[in-house]
This record gives C-alpha cells, structure tokens and sequence, in this order.
C-alpha cells in the first residue's frame, strides 16, 4: 500500500506478506526529496539514506526496530474488501494534490494483481464507504509508527534482562539483575522482577519503571523490596528481615525499610546508594 503527497515529492508505503505457512511479515518505508528529508526523518524517526541515479535521486527511509501488530493490519485490510474492491475503481488520475493512495495485491499462486487506486471524480456510496475504511486504515498505519518513536526512553517493549552496579549503604556494592517486561507504546514504563546480591546485604525486588535511558541505561523507578544482611552491615542487624520500598531516579537510590526481631521491637531502615545501569 502507498500513498503519496505530490507536491511535497512524499510517498509512505507499507507491505504486508502471508507466507504459506501462516506467517505475517510487515515492513514500512518512506520516501521524499531534498526538501522535505528533515520533516521526514523527524516525523519516522529514521535515517535517510540517498538511493537512486543521478539526476533521480529520493531519500528513503525505513524503520527496522517497529513493533506493529502487521496481522491486525491484514486482517482490516481484508474485512475492508481489497479482495475485492467496489466495480467503480478509477484510473488512477489525480485531480488535485492531496495524499491519494494505492492498493496492490498479488496473489500466490495465481501471480495475478488487484490493484485500487483512490477515487477522483464522482463516486458511488459503495466507493466512498470503501475509501473511508481504507483511510482509516493508513491513519492507524501512520500513527502507529509515528508514536513508536516517541520519547523511545519511555516506550519499553519485550521482555529483556537488566542489570546495573551499585554502591552506597548498607550494601557497600551490589549488582542488580533481573527481567523487565516493556508495556508498548501506549502505555510508558515497564514493569520488572529483580535480585541484587551484595557484598554485605541482599535484596530482591519487584516494580515499575518509568523510564530507562538509552544511554546509561539509567531511569525512575519505584519498588517493593525485601532486605537481609548476611554479613555484618552498618546499621543493619542480621536476624532481621527488612521490608520496604525504594525510589531510584537517574543514577540515585533511595529506601525505606522497616522490620522486626523475634520477640523485640520494630526497626528502621535507610539505604541510599548510586550507580549505573538498572
């Protein structure tokens, strides 16, 4: 599917393939000339590289990190009807500048084509309601990879290990590890299951992350954690189990902790440490 901006030489062109054994691949490109290559870039988050003969030369753009859910876009397509679009397909001419589109199937393994230009000129009911599906559709497209992009920082996907280093007190040092599920693009952060063994203390923790830099890999963060010194630790007694919560934005660390001996009385706890990574 493309679908073209003419006067500012802009085309965004989406592929959905279905293998034979079920398989759905997708991929999303765009083009544009000198020009409009900046507000390309900027609205795609690509990098453009030229492509072309001289004399014909275009900036293409392509997006290879997108996590679009190309079966629903398939599926859409075909309870749109591109199978079999409406009798009163047109030429293909256009009439005005505007973003008109193109439908192309190629069916396997007959080798033949459907192909279903935009509508310029008079059109029958059946046609409009078809073309509104089909805008729609290119709008999610669109919009989806325009917001996948987005303060990256704060759009996690997957599910992917972490890990940091750490050193403050009571730890002295401790190396953070664990998982951390990404909750997509329309829902920032992520949430995370964690262990940190330390020199002195251990912790395990599970929470939320706000953000994760692309850089230090730093972020916000809260959490739920429990603490147990299994060596001797400042201001930590080794009998007692601690529980609390923890705040962590960028490269700073702050808890809370409280816990109680066997038959004494309840203690608290302040840790506070700074590191890189998780």
């Amino acid at each position: 599917m493309s679908q073209e901006v003419a006067l500012a030489a802009m085309t965004m062109q989406f592929e959905v393939v279905q293998y034979d054994n079920g398989q759905i691949f997708g991929r999303f490109w765009a083009t544009s000339g000198d020009a409009n290559r900046a507000a390309l870039e900027q609205r795609f988050g690509c990098t453009s590289d030229r492509r072309g003969r001289p004399g014909e030369q275009w900036w293409y753009c392509s997006r290879s990190d997108l996590h679009l859910d190309w079966r629903a876009v398939l599926s859409a397509l075909d309870r749109a009807g591109v199978m079999d679009p409406p009798p009163d397909t047109p030429n293909g001419a256009i009439c005005m500048d505007g973003a008109p589109w193109r439908v192309t199937v190629r069916r396997y393994p007959t080798g033949d084509s459907i192909v279903t230009d935009q509508a310029c000129g008079p059109r029958t009911q059946a046609r409009v309601t078809f073309e509104r599906r089909i805008d729609s559709i290119i709008t999610g497209v669109l919009s989806d990879v325009e917001h996948a992009h987005v303060d990256d920082d704060f759009h996690l996907h997957g599910i992917e290990p972490i890990a940091g280093l750490r050193l403050g007190l009571p730890g002295v040092i401790s190396a953070p590890i664990g998982l951390r599920l990404g909750l997509g693009d329309w829902i920032p952060g992520g949430v995370f299951v964690a262990a940190e063994p330390g020199l002195l203390v251990r912790r395990w923790s599970a929470g939320y992350m706000l953000l994760e830099n692309q850089i230090t890999s730093a972020g916000l963060t809260l959490r739920a954690a429990r603490l147990k010194a299994w060596l001797p630790a400042p201001f930590v007694r080794r009998d007692v189990n601690y529980g609390g919560g923890e705040i962590s934005m960028m490269v700073y660390r702050i808890g809370v902790y409280r816990g109680r001996q066997p038959g004494g009385p309840a203690r608290w706890l302040v840790t506070a440490d700074v590191g890189l990574g998780f």
